[in-house]
């Protein structure tokens, strides 16, 4: 089947570039244009957007094995709200999968329907995060275009960075990679240029470097089918199916509600007492809402509310270096077996590098930074010689 794979040029917000692919083969392209060039085309075969990681962040959760999609997908949001620096509320979350853990997506609302607005009278199928779409093996890749840099780590896990950071951001990438998980070769592709890059790496790993003349799109439409790439386009985003699938639809749903219809008497019963369980949600869902007002969810409202009231005893607390750096100390004395192995600040941001027994005391230590009214997001968490590592940015 034939589809339109389409990216917006990094230099060039207006120019759109272009190919068509068959079966994972390109057959046609590439192409580059306006979007009014393109539509002629686009209004013919499904589409697939590529767009830059640069505001996306990309999480690893682990999920009790037994909840289904549907579950799963309303969990993973308050799992991430202490990660978060935004409400997630505002957030879009899109799951990913690997054998042990699932990798989550967000992006900003607004900037994923402002992305899509362009494209409502169009088959849209996928928007897919560029970064997961440069490696097929177990090596990491880092691809180079016009001075900047995505890195895929993982299946379904990458980054955006600029090029002067490269050696910064890859040494503390590599430091919170456990020994096992380490890759035998990094692997940068240069894009449209002959120009070399000087790494300063604090392990021992072989850098190999390619250049390439192809344009981006062509790399990118070479690894699309293999790749089994994060699609955003889940939960309220998920794109509409067609008519002749909505007329299916409507034709199964008569079944359905006229076999409902004749099950109704079996279940009359069950509506009475619910209706008593319905009487104490809500008496439930008005307090909780009386003190999360923002709040969509009714999520453990015991525990919410209680850190609630932990954070208002709170407020009073300094906003500065000296008093930041007491409470991390505070915290790291009352979890036990926590040790923190590094600091850096910059920027009124801590970077700590913390290591301990188990991931629930990793979970104290956090709810403990954040009952003291610091905001914690966890970049990166492993285990390493039978121990729980992580980095966790803090800000007051």
């Amino acid at each position: 089947m034939k589809q339109l794979l389409v990216r917006r040029q990094s230099n060039n917000n207006q120019q759109l570039e272009w190919v068509m692919i068959d079966e994972g083969h390109m057959i046609d392209g590439p192409s580059q244009g306006t979007l009014e060039a393109l539509t002629p085309i686009a209004q013919q075969y499904p589409i697939h957007i590529i767009i830059s990681c640069q505001d996306i962040s990309f999480f690893s959760v682990t999920l009790p094995p037994l909840l289904n999609a549907k579950k799963r997908a309303k969990a993973i949001p308050f799992t991430l709200e202490d990660k978060l620096l935004s409400p997630i509320e505002t957030q879009h979350f899109a799951l990913g999968k690997t054998q042990e853990q699932t990798i989550v997506a967000v992006i900003n609302k607004v900037k994923l329907e402002t992305l899509l607005t362009p494209w409502e009278n169009f088959n849209v199928q996928s928007i897919i995060p560029d970064c997961l779409l440069i490696a097929e093996d177990k090596h990491w890749h880092i691809l180079l275009e016009d001075h900047n840099a995505i890195i895929q780590f993982a299946k379904q896990q990458g980054f955006f960075w600029e090029e002067e950071n490269i050696s910064l951001e890859l040494n503390q990438l590599l430091k919170q990679t456990p020994n096992k998980l380490l890759p035998e070769k990094i692997i940068i592709t240069h894009l449209l240029t002959k120009k070399n890059i000087q790494l300063n790496l604090d392990e021992n790993i072989e850098i190999e470097e390619r250049w390439i003349t192809q344009v981006p799109i062509e790399y990118f439409a070479q690894h699309f089918h293999s790749s089994d790439p994060i699609n955003l386009l889940q939960g309220d985003f998920k794109p509409k199916k067609n008519k002749k699938t909505q007329h299916k639809l409507i034709s199964y749903s008569a079944i359905i509600i006229l076999a409902t219809l004749s099950l109704m008497y079996v279940v009359s019963s069950w509506f009475s007492y619910h209706h008593q369980l319905n009487l104490l949600d809500k008496k439930i869902t008005e307090v909780y809402q009386s003190i999360f007002p923002q709040a969509t969810h009714v999520v453990a409202p015991q525990a919410r509310i209680q850190q609630k009231l932990d954070n208002i005893n709170n407020t009073n607390q300094k906003d500065t270096f000296f008093s930041t750096l007491n409470h991390i100390n505070d915290s790291l004395k009352h979890i036990a077996g926590t040790v923190l192995n590094h600091l850096n600040y910059q920027g009124n941001i801590f970077i700590l590098d913390i290591s301990t027994d188990n991931f629930s005391n990793l979970e104290k230590f956090i709810t403990d930074l954040n009952s003291k009214g610091l905001l914690v997001k966890q970049r990166q968490a492993g285990s390493q010689d039978g121990k729980i590592t992580a980095t966790l940015q803090v800000t007051s």
